[in-house]
């Protein structure tokens, strides 16, 4: 069996499920439950269609593709998707709930960090820089076996680790 082929099918089902439901809840709904949406149905269909977008953006399989890519991937699209609904139901919703705006810019800064994370090379991902934590010290040239010091918060890597 194709596991690659089976993980794919479904993260496509997954992203044209979370599309459809971000953009005609009330037509999805209809088809799955054979019953309409009120007001806050369609916001909380909409916030379950931005997450199962980024189930299937996580969920996607590609050759060489770094192991991490895609859930880290899945996550900021889920945040950023989650934060553009809450203003959006905000703004033109009229929803007021009290935690409608703090869980918009909670997701927003979120989803910004895990964008810097993505876009930007970072001494992990390259291999470079000396990290220092714990009472250790780990010296890298090229990332090996990085295995995360979960105490101390640092990324070893096989080619020096020394206890200070």
């Amino acid at each position: 069996m194709n596991t690659r082929l089976l993980f794919n099918a479904s993260a496509i089902v997954e992203v044209l499920t979370g599309f459809a439901l971000l953009v005609a809840p009330l037509f999805v709904i209809g088809l799955l439950l054979g019953d309409g949406l009120g007001p806050i149905g369609i916001a909380v269909a909409r916030v379950l269609g931005v997450g199962l977008l980024s189930v299937g953006v996580a969920g996607w399989e590609s050759p060489g593709q770094d192991s991490r890519l895609a859930p880290r991937t899945g996550l900021c699209i889920y945040n950023v998707g989650a934060a553009l609904v809450f203003v959006t139901l905000g703004t033109y919703g009229g929803m007021n709930g009290i935690l409608l705006w703090p869980a918009a810019v909670l997701h927003a800064l979120i989803g910004a960090m895990m964008l810097w994370v993505i876009l930007v090379p970072s001494q992990e991902a390259t291999g470079e820089g000396r990290h220092e934590a714990g009472g250790f010290r780990c010296v890298a040239d090229k990332p090996v076996a990085a295995t995360a010091l979960r105490g101390a918060g640092v990324y070893v890597h096989t080619s020096e680790v020394k206890r200070l």
